[in-house]
């Protein structure tokens, strides 16, 4: 019995083994036919894919489109644990008026955009044209287009003319240079974008790291700051000294 029954776990060990190798075999061949049929060569490679993978209209498709996508390609998405975050802080403060700076290819702007209350809009700063040109057709297929209004410049030249169409905002969300964090802060303060109640959330304060400006907003006497630790968006293993980071979003509510 003894014998027959490790001839059976043999025999079992070796059917899993043959059955992993399969699927690992089946894997490789799904990677390689993503790759193949969805090639990234300019961030607009990603539209033919949302279109096929998610039907016109429905953002939370959308959404998921971008995530697989990301998956793919990971330093093209800001990450479903990081979106959700984003996300469920912008359903809490509920902003009417909203500005984003760096949209890059839309995920952030149609995770939030979808969540607006009434005549809420969001106001989207992106320095490349052809990024803005990728997000203005991503937030139109997924149906949030009307609510979305895309500044195309750097944040430093555009900033000026943004405060004096739009005034005050409710909700600021920062991702894009990480030293242009503090200046563009800063000068949003002195334009009153940023005013008393404002909430500032700003991404990767921990890796690649803002110090400056997370000493700014860790200032008791201008904001009330938290942390929200999360994964940097795709692993960096592959850089020196290696392993998956930990990174944080920061979420700062602007005093009186």
């Amino acid at each position: 019995m003894i014998r027959h029954h490790s001839r059976r776990r043999i025999l079992l060990s070796s059917t899993a083994g043959t059955a992993l190798a399969l699927l690992g075999r089946q894997s490789c061949a799904f990677a390689e036919d993503f790759y193949q049929r969805w090639p990234l060569v300019q961030p607009s490679d990603v539209l033919p894919f949302i279109r096929a993978s998610a039907k016109q209209g429905d953002a939370e498709a959308v959404v998921t489109a971008l995530d697989v996508w990301a998956s793919k390609y990971p330093n093209y998405g800001l990450g479903a644990e990081k979106g959700a975050i984003l996300e469920q802080l912008f359903v809490t403060h509920a902003p009417k008026v909203a500005l984003e700076v760096g949209s890059f290819m839309g995920y952030s702007a149609v995770r939030t955009a979808r969540r607006l209350p009434p005549q809420g809009i969001l106001h989207c700063i992106e320095a490349s044209a052809a990024n803005a040109a990728v997000v203005r057709q991503v937030v139109d297929y997924a149906g949030v287009g009307d609510r979305v209004d895309i500044v195309v410049g750097l944040s430093g030249d555009v900033l000026e003319d943004v405060a004096a169409r739009i005034g005050r905002c409710d909700w600021v969300f920062l991702d894009h240079c990480k030293p242009c964090l503090l200046p563009d802060c800063l000068r949003m303060e002195q334009l009153g974008i940023i005013r008393p109640g404002t909430c500032l959330v700003a991404d990767n304060v921990l890796y690649p790291g803002a110090p400056d400006f997370l000493q700014h907003v860790q200032d008791v006497r201008l904001y009330d700051t938290e942390l929200r630790e999360c994964a940097f968006e795709y692993d960096t293993a592959w850089r020196e000294g290696g392993g998956k980071k930990r990174d944080a979003i920061s979420v700062s509510i602007r005093k009186a």
